[in-house]
């Protein structure tokens, strides 16, 4: 049987880049974020890109923070045995993800991921954090603590990966970028203005041995193994 954990919610679970999902909003998120969004004004095609990335990097026992609607659990075809963990504040993505997989046995944590995991939850092979960073409010510094807190719920073997928009002080961004960018901050959608690669890679090879990253038009593909203690 499934387990919930109690919601854990900071003093600022109610960003409205957590809140804005409602379930009618998730009705569009696939076709508006993962096509129109990535491919139009991120340069960075979920078919090309994401998808494929994040299929050669789940694994069987996988904890997926950030979830959406789930559009990436189930086209990465899981195992039907495979351990699914998820991970959000928002209820609306968690309750969307669990109808669409259509697996009872899914674990469920509403959790603010700005504040520590629940030691109970335990480690993982795989840990993704899929369009999750650009959504957390500033400062840049406690938002990446999540790579530094995280590792400790990554088995040593294990893989963290995840994709982020990278604000408009990227060299990769254009006019429609940076003015889609500028817009969505001004709503509190997003929180990243002051995020660069190097600030996120630069944190991720201190907490981490092996580190990939690739700028792919307004994002950053990453993935990083071995975490350092």
């Amino acid at each position: 049987m499934a387990k919930s954990t109690a919601p854990v919610l900071s003093e600022k679970a109610g960003v409205p880049g957590a809140a804005v999902y409602s379930r009618v909003l998730l009705v569009f998120y696939d076709f508006f974020i993962l096509k129109i969004m990535s491919s139009i004004f991120w340069r960075c095609s979920t078919a090309r890109v994401t998808l494929p990335f994040f299929r050669s990097h789940i694994r069987r026992n996988h904890l997926d923070i950030g979830v959406g609607t789930g559009w990436f659990l189930q086209n990465s075809h899981p195992a039907s045995d495979a351990s699914i963990t998820l991970c959000d504040l928002n209820a609306n993505c968690l309750e969307k993800t669990k109808e669409r997989l259509g697996r009872p046995d899914l674990d469920v944590l509403q959790h603010d991921i700005l504040e520590p995991l629940p030691e109970s939850l335990g480690t993982f092979d795989s840990i993704s954090i899929m369009y999750l960073l650009h959504c957390l409010p500033p400062p840049q510094e406690r938002k990446c603590q999540v790579f530094s807190m995280l590792k400790h719920h990554l088995k040593p073997d294990g893989v963290l990966f995840g994709c982020t928009v990278l604000g408009p002080k990227s060299g990769n961004q254009t006019s429609w970028s940076k003015w889609a960018l500028r817009r969505i901050n001004r709503k509190g959608r997003m929180g990243n203005l002051e995020d660069t690669e190097e600030m996120f890679v630069e944190v991720l090879n201190k907490n981490y041995s092996h580190v990939e990253s690739q700028v792919v038009g307004s994002m950053l593909v990453f993935s990083a193994r071995q975490p350092i203690w």
